[in-house]
């Protein structure tokens, strides 16, 4: 018997509660993680995603060489993978972080719930970060998000961890086909994935550029460097929000202006907030939350959106705006909202046409 770590968006091996568990559990641990073709293929996805997903793990495989493990990595929808996993091996647990995604992501663990279920297998899923699942009001949410932050961080004992190998005929069945040839690519312009480089972005934040954070926020240039661009990291689970928050805390002394850091942590909350209201009315990847709205901006005009996604409206702060995060998958706050104000009320096109192109140039 063995258990598997499933890794989704939490591509890092500190503060990693399924990670913890496994490891305490005792039994040999399989580390899985799934390039799903499904996934890859949806209207959200971009290679600049996989290549960063394929940045952090190669990150992760250097962290576990000194303890002999490694992470099996397979190009295979999660559902079929396990399937085979289940027939062929005797697996007691599987254990991950809850994800707040997509529908897609959503009906795929609707369809693995029933899958271990049917098996006996035990799934184990943690909180990521303070959203909570199945929250019918927000009612003492800002607390228990507090509480969750400030909880011990959960590091695993990785020289604990004892790894299972697969059979090479297993693997061999698992693997699925060769992993797309993107992924080794390395274009200029766009951050590395990976727990080493989230650190790196954290420190050099927290030692130098937030000195600019609230006098720069809002300004398209000097905000890439004044802002924290933690953002893909987060995304990404490099790192979790409990560590950027506590380690922010604990350099507090180091900071100039306090005001600075008080409105940065602001955001990591403002940040699971969004990602709260998303997890409970997930509605709102398809739907107007307004539904007043539903009825106006139904037609695309191709040729606008054309010029929209291109940077060609003539509008020169728009078109920037559109050109820098096709080239760099990165936008301050104000400079994300621009585009999507200009496309839904001067181009008078509804959001739908145009959220699914962004998703896929935002790194994060």
């Amino acid at each position: 018997m063995f258990n598997v770590v499933w890794f989704k968006r939490d591509l890092r091996l500190r503060d990693h509660a399924p990670l913890q568990a496994a490891v305490r559990d005792g039994l040999p641990v399989l580390l899985v993680y799934l390039f799903e073709p499904a996934v890859l293929a949806h209207y959200d996805s971009n290679p600049r995603h996989w290549r960063f997903v394929w940045q952090s793990l190669q990150d992760m495989q250097q962290q576990l060489t000194p303890y002999q493990q490694t992470i099996f990595i397979a190009n295979q929808n999660a559902f079929p993978f396990f399937e085979q996993l289940l027939l062929k091996q005797a697996v007691h647990s599987v254990y991950s972080h809850e994800e707040t995604g997509v529908r897609l992501t959503f009906d795929r663990d609707l369809q693995l719930k029933r899958l271990f279920l049917n098996r006996g297998v035990l799934w184990r899923e943690f909180p990521q970060s303070g959203i909570r699942r199945g929250l019918s009001h927000r009612a003492g949410w800002k607390d228990q998000w507090f509480d969750q932050i400030r909880a011990p961080l959960q590091h695993p004992e990785l020289a604990a961890l004892k790894s299972f190998a697969l059979p090479e005929a297993a693997q061999r069945a698992l693997a699925g086909p060769p992993l797309p040839a993107f992924l080794s690519e390395q274009p200029e312009g766009f951050q590395p994935g990976g727990e080493t480089s989230g650190w790196r972005y954290l420190h050099t934040f927290m030692e130098k550029r937030i000195e600019g954070y609230l006098r720069q926020i809002s300004r398209p240039a000097q905000s890439r460097r004044s802002c924290s661009r933690l953002s893909p990291y987060l995304a990404w689970g490099n790192l979790s929000v409990r560590q950027v928050f506590q380690f922010a805390e604990k350099q507090a002394g180091m900071v100039g202006n306090k005001r600075n850091l008080e409105q940065f942590l602001s955001r990591l909350r403002w940040r699971d907030h969004f990602i709260q209201k998303f997890e409970s009315e997930c509605r709102m990847e398809f739907e107007n939350i307004n539904p007043a709205f539903n009825h106006l901006r139904t037609e695309v005009d191709e040729r606008l959106l054309q010029a929209w996604k291109d940077g060609q409206t003539g509008f020169p702060l728009v078109d920037a705006c559109m050109r820098c995060v096709k080239a760099t998958g990165y936008l301050n706050f104000r400079m994300r909202a621009l585009p999507v104000s200009f496309l839904t009320h001067t181009l008078w096109q509804p959001w739908q046409a145009g959220a699914g192109f962004l998703a896929q140039q935002f790194l994060d």
